[in-house]
């Protein structure tokens, strides 16, 4: 074992895979348990990183994916994700020739994209790379907050029910990059009477640009309402 994989291992939480299930054209559910997440803090929009390739191949780099946090079962001390194999990068291939029992390494990160509780109204926004992000967030927001949500594919095959089997958020097939459509969408979202908006919007950093300069030049909402993440840019891998 090298120097490297062994710092590297010193300052990651060794997991191990108990549960793998391709449950959509592209998309892999996989659960981690790790003896060491009962007293770990932990908010609905936290990630963690997954650490593909060590032990592997010695002479390639070590490579590590973020993946939101679809699930945390603190008593099993389990974490769900699902990772979506579009890109054919290690995270994917990863997810295509992992197996339950096989050893995992991961780190906790933090994220600021979490939930906020302060809102009356919800906006989620986003393609297939937030889904799982957005459910763990809708699934803790308390009964009485309304929640609106535009989730977009180019193909319905593409998407995933919740980890308990509902469908809550609202699916449209669309060509990738609809930046027209999410910005209607974001405007007719502001001008609903209510108390407070909160809008989420995540996924491909060109619709977080542009929504971003929509918003500053458009709307005259406090920069708290709206909320952005960019998971993925078609020009640059590995951005989480």
């Amino acid at each position: 074992m090298s120097f490297i994989e062994i710092l590297v291992k010193g300052l990651l939480r060794k997991s191990v895979i108990v549960h793998k299930e391709k449950i959509s054209k592209s998309v892999y559910h996989i659960r981690i348990q790790c003896k060491s997440l009962k007293k770990v803090t932990y908010k609905p929009g936290y990630f963690i990183q997954v650490f593909c390739g060590i032990s592997k191949d010695r002479a390639s780099r070590e490579k590590n994916r973020s993946y939101s946090v679809w699930n945390f079962n603190r008593p099993d001390q389990t974490i769900d994700i699902a990772v979506d194999t579009h890109s054919g990068g290690p995270g994917a291939n990863w997810a295509k020739l992992c197996r339950t029992g096989d050893a995992v390494y991961i780190r906790w990160q933090k994220s600021k994209f979490v939930i906020d509780h302060t809102g009356d109204h919800y906006l989620l926004i986003g393609d297939l790379s937030t889904l799982a992000h957005f459910y763990e967030i809708s699934r803790h927001l308390p009964a009485d907050k309304n929640v609106d949500s535009f989730i977009y594919s180019g193909s319905h095959s593409d998407l995933f029910p919740d980890i308990d089997g509902r469908i809550p958020l609202n699916f449209h097939e669309l060509p990738a990059n609809p930046t027209d459509a999410i910005i209607e969408k974001l405007s007719a979202f502001f001008l609903r009477p209510t108390d407070k908006h909160i809008a989420y919007v995540a996924g491909d950093s060109r619709i977080c640009l542009s929504v971003n300069q929509h918003f500053r030049q458009e709307i005259q909402k406090d920069k708290e309402q709206i909320k952005l993440k960019p998971f993925w840019n078609p020009i640059v891998r590995g951005l989480d």
